[in-house]
């Protein structure tokens, strides 16, 4: 799918209980292994998310029990998760997650996209044709996310102001990843200490080179 400068996006939305199952969202996300390197992809996630036994898990409508057997069978681990994102072939990614201990997963995830299970001779290889991939994690994997502003979880109203342009700081009219992740990173533990009397920090980790998300309108 391809998002600012480019042509049209094509959005899949995931929002009913049938749609946010374990299988559901593996099979969605295998679908994007068809994109080309040149496309955009950006991956979404507002949710629940646990740490258990040092692994994240993304917590799927399926879950009854968050034990850790059940964690281990029914939800998306961070091993899942690593491996479908970073088989999608774009040069190009922006991943958002928006859930507690997201800083766990956005670690992992940062090191399956730059290395993708290869050697390190081909990993580098790799990285030096990529353009950029940005992971924007709503807390660290200690904290949890603040929800219940503005219809939203505190992370996902700050990620959609910036959206809307006030991450534009160059003033080009288009909203860059790094440009979203700096906004996001300064403004999130501010309006968390004012607005809540209690701390959220963002984990941002960004790769290559900054690419449009947006446009300001």
């Amino acid at each position: 799918m391809k998002v600012g400068r480019l042509t049209e996006a094509q959005i899949r939305l995931l929002i009913t209980k049938e749609q946010t199952t374990k299988a559901y969202i593996k099979k969605t996300l295998e679908a994007y292994r068809g994109l080309n390197p040149e496309d955009v992809f950006v991956f979404y996630v507002a949710s629940h998310g646990t740490v258990d036994e040092g692994e994240y898990f993304l917590i799927t409508s399926n879950v009854g029990s968050v034990s850790t057997f059940r964690l281990k069978k029914d939800a998306l681990t961070q091993a899942e998760l690593k491996e479908l994102i970073a088989s999608v072939p774009s040069t190009k990614k922006l991943i958002v997650i928006d859930t507690c201990n997201a800083g766990k997963l956005g670690e992992a995830l940062q090191v399956a996209m730059l290395t993708r299970g290869m050697s390190e001779e081909t990993a580098v290889k790799i990285l030096s044709r990529a353009v950029g991939s940005t992971i924007i994690s709503a807390s660290t994997s200690l904290q949890e996310a603040l929800e219940g502003y503005q219809g939203h979880g505190l992370f996902t109203y700050v990620l959609a102001e910036g959206l809307k342009g006030r991450a534009d700081t160059d003033r080009d009219g288009f909203i860059k990843t790094l440009e979203l992740a700096t906004y996001v990173d300064s403004e999130v533990p501010t309006l968390a200490e004012k607005l809540f009397n209690r701390g959220q920090y963002p984990v941002v980790n960004p790769s290559g080179q900054a690419f449009p998300v947006g446009k300001v309108k």
